[in-house]
């Protein structure tokens, strides 16, 4: 019985990995990540990495808030008076 098992799972390894690599589906799975034969990048420019941008409050809601804090201060102003 463990000699039975033992050889379907091989074979049906064995089919599946020829079923991968026929002419229908050539190309299609690529373990290494890229066309060359090399397992690493060739250079550190070719990584694609990007560094994250700072992000930037929007104009319109720093000009409202500007504008409140003046019109408090007016305010105070003239309840003091």
């Amino acid at each position: 019985m463990k000699k039975l098992l033992i050889i379907t799972i091989f074979l049906t390894n064995f089919l599946f990995a020829d079923y991968n690599y026929t002419e229908q589906n050539s190309g299609k799975i690529d373990m290494h990540g890229g066309k060359s034969d090399s397992l690493g990048n060739s250079s550190f420019g070719n990584m694609n990495v990007q560094k994250p941008i700072t992000p930037i409050a929007p104009k319109a809601l720093i000009e409202n808030e500007e504008k409140k804090l003046e019109n408090k201060i007016i305010e105070k102003k003239e309840i003091t008076k």
